[in-house]
């Protein structure tokens, strides 16, 4: 069943493609946008995003069984306050922001005066470029939208936000709001960090000039992020900011005991270090993707803290029964020898603190 009416209170490159997504899926019987400026209701209506605009709060959330805060974290608390009276009795709310705990704490307090139901989200989805001339219906399909209820959210109010992401082609994870802080100040808000500062780093205007015009593709795609919006990010670093040290200090940490590596022109740590990154990249994306990669859990080896120490990696070739595969391959984390429970040919490798074990089915990657 669609949504009366749907209110998106900013309307840039998620809040124009959530729009999109639900006047293209008809989804929504109006899909309402609330912006600063006039000229973005001409944009956000030439690219299909809103069916009406409005500079007017209390027009636009007015009769909304759905809203939606499409603007930075640091600005969601004010406006909720200022439009809360103006929501229709029973109003969903829900965000699209990348900071959980803060923010939700405060959003929480104020609606608990009204019988609007808050229920924070963040879809792992977006780019660089901002704007809703950039707004795409499918920006959403496949995504990972995380959903983080309280433990005062009524359950209806979670059905509808799940229900709402789901239609949009979303895969719906329930997390804890500072769980969801934790995980995402390393996932999404260090790499923001480390390309920012790359960018810092390598196009210093005192620089030599030619440095820059060296920069090819692999520079390219490192900085992408970096050039994302900027009071956007601003919020997110500042409300996160406990989470986004920790994660920079264990980053600075690596960093550094590979700086000593390299200094020391130590080639076994070095090659660890980067074979430990390209087979972790390469598992990440391939699971990702579906593709050839069977896991089993990871565990702390308690020999290895750190990173560099560990034996590299350890080839078997082994046959046998596909039920017994995944007990040992846990056997072999636990110090029992490893038996494969296919034919072809997997590895183990000890690095980083970490042994890390997988199957490649035969075949891949020849």
């Amino acid at each position: 069943m669609p949504w009366e009416k749907v209110t998106l209170i900013g309307v840039g490159l998620l809040g124009g493609s959530i729009g999109c997504a639900l006047r293209k899926k008809g989804l929504a019987e109006l899909v309402v946008g609330y912006v600063r400026r006039e000229s973005t209701i001409a944009e956000a209506k030439d690219c299909e995003a809103i069916d009406h605009g409005t500079l007017d709060l209390p027009e636009a959330v007015g009769g909304a069984d759905l809203i939606i805060l499409c603007t930075p974290v640091g600005a969601m608390p004010a406006l909720v306050e200022k439009m809360l009276w103006d929501c229709r009795a029973g109003a969903l709310l829900t965000d699209v922001g990348s900071v959980k705990a803060e923010v939700g704490a405060k959003i929480s307090e104020i609606v608990a005066q009204s019988s609007v139901a808050f229920v924070g989200s963040h879809p792992m989805a977006g780019a660089e470029k901002t704007g809703v001339a950039r707004s795409s219906a499918e920006l959403f399909e496949g995504a990972v939208c995380i959903m983080t209820p309280g433990p005062e959210t009524p359950q209806e109010a979670t059905d509808g936000v799940r229900r709402f992401w789901n239609s949009l082609g979303g895969q719906v994870v329930e997390m804890d709001p500072s769980a969801h802080d934790r995980h995402v100040s390393r996932a999404s808000h260090l790499p923001h960090v480390a390309a920012a500062l790359l960018a810092h780093e390598v196009l210093d205007p005192e620089a030599d000039s030619l440095r820059a015009s060296l920069c090819a593709t692999g520079f390219r795609d490192t900085t992408r992020i970096a050039a994302g919006d900027v009071t956007m990010w601003r919020d997110i670093l500042v409300q996160n900011s406990v989470n986004i040290g920790e994660a920079l200090d264990n980053y600075i940490g690596t960093l550094a005991k590979f700086r000593q590596a390299l200094g020391a022109k130590n080639v076994d740590q070095v090659v660890r270090f980067l074979e430990t990154a390209r087979y972790r990249r390469m598992r990440w994306e391939q699971s990702r993707d579906g593709a050839a990669w069977d896991h089993f859990p990871s565990t702390a080896h308690p020999t290895t803290p750190g990173w560099g120490c560990g034996s590299g990696i350890k080839e078997h070739h082994q046959s046998g029964s596909d039920s017994r595969s995944s007990a040992r391959g846990r056997d072999k984390l636990e110090g029992s020898p490893m038996e494969w429970g296919h034919s072809g040919h997997g590895f183990v490798l000890e690095d980083f603190g970490i042994w890390d074990c997988c199957w490649i089915r035969p075949g891949w990657g020849q």
